[in-house]
């Protein structure tokens, strides 16, 4: 909580904090939504939102919600999240670097910008996060059959895309990588079928339901048709390719930036 007395990013409040509270108290005050929430749109997915929410209305169930409680049960729900993510990380470090180098990388990962200014805020980019990290442990155990950890995998990517959607993003290569070397397409194409379009048929109905609407509601393909086909994302800014490389990496990556040619290149050769 002294941690989140500022402000990182408006995405904090406006992807998770705002749309928890206005879910709970839109009958007793108004709360301004920025554009992409509103009827129009309806461009973001309300699962996390929905998840802050829960215990908000049981604070205001009993009687507990004071202005304190109000500030600070929305970051005691996102502490689980930031637990788990770190606990899954040292799992997975274990597994591929060793327990020795696993220490290093668990210091570093103390000292990452992104780990102390933003995981530990209620945006989705932590949320992301934190399935990506779920979703990897779980990975590296795919082979050939589709197994519980298949299931487990597929719903984790699934519901981070309805969360995230640009999130699959690094997961193709990754899914191809096992394609290729390790025979797991018919195990992907079974989760695909019996685990990723429940998964995403019930978060299009948690949004439909959120937003109280009459119609089916996929905020994937307003996010996709807004942001892709009008292009949209156009008047937020755009970066050539190479800004992320010179200003975004040296700034979230600190002192490990100067590694990370080595780390690319030792990756290569082996």
């Amino acid at each position: 909580m002294f941690m989140t007395n500022t402000m990182a990013h408006p995405d904090e409040y406006w992807q998770g904090l705002e749309v928890a509270y206005k879910a709970v108290y839109s009958d007793r005050q108004d709360v301004w939504l920025p554009w992409e929430w509103s009827d129009e749109y309806r461009l973001r997915n309300t699962i996390y939102p929905m998840y802050l929410s829960i215990p908000l209305r049981i604070a205001r169930f009993l009687g507990l919600d004071s202005n304190a409680a109000v500030r600070t049960i929305p970051y005691l729900a996102h502490l689980p999240l930031v637990i788990l993510n770190d606990i899954f990380f040292w799992k997975f470090a274990k597994r591929l670097v060793s327990k020795d180098n696993a220490r290093l990388g668990f210091a570093l990962f103390f000292v990452n910008r992104f780990q102390t200014s933003y995981m530990i805020r209620t945006g989705t980019n932590a949320v992301e996060q934190f399935f990506n990290c779920l979703s990897f442990y779980f990975y590296l155990d795919q082979k050939d059959k589709f197994t519980a950890k298949t299931a487990i995998l597929t719903a984790l990517i699934s519901t981070s895309f309805m969360i995230r959607n640009t999130s699959p993003m690094g997961w193709i290569p990754l899914l191809a990588h096992k394609v290729i070397f390790d025979g797991s397409f018919m195990p992907f194409l079974k989760a695909g079928i019996i685990i990723a379009l429940p998964v995403i048929a019930l978060c299009v109905y948690v949004d439909t339901v959120m937003y109280q609407s009459d119609t089916w509601v996929f905020t994937s393909y307003n996010f996709l048709e807004m942001n892709i086909l009008h292009g949209l994302s156009k008047y937020f800014g755009e970066d050539p390719w190479w800004w992320y490389w010179i200003c975004i990496l040296p700034l979230d990556l600190h002192i490990i930036y100067p590694f990370l040619p080595f780390a690319i290149g030792g990756h290569l050769r082996t």
